[in-house]
């Protein structure tokens, strides 16, 4: 026999759907703009040069970023936390994010 949701249940995960993309769509804005500071003429010669070091895209290019510019670009990454009120397992994971990458400690 299947189980149908309840209303508080599809409540919940309609309001978990929405948050990841209000999410999603928050931090790849916040991140183009970012990347577009990175061009600023100082902040280009001094950080994020070695970026555009590689002719090619690839995945791995993307990871060819100056420390400053990964600090700022993981805390895009973890501020829905600090932000948002948000679903108790995107705390989780941000949280897990955090600890895995060593971003704080």
């Amino acid at each position: 026999e299947k189980e149908k949701l309840g209303k508080e249940e599809i409540k919940v995960l309609k309001l978990f759907v929405l948050e990841t993309e209000k999410y999603f769509f928050f931090q790849d804005y916040v991140i183009y703009w970012v990347h577009r500071v990175f061009h600023w003429p100082f902040l280009y010669k001094n950080f994020h040069k070695l970026h555009h070091t590689y002719k090619q895209p690839t995945a791995f290019s993307v990871t060819a970023i100056h420390p400053i510019e990964f600090v700022i670009n993981q805390s895009v990454f973890i501020s829905p936390m600090f932000l948002f009120t948000i679903h108790w397992s995107k705390s989780k994971y941000q949280i897990h994010y955090i600890l895995i990458n060593r971003i704080l400690f």
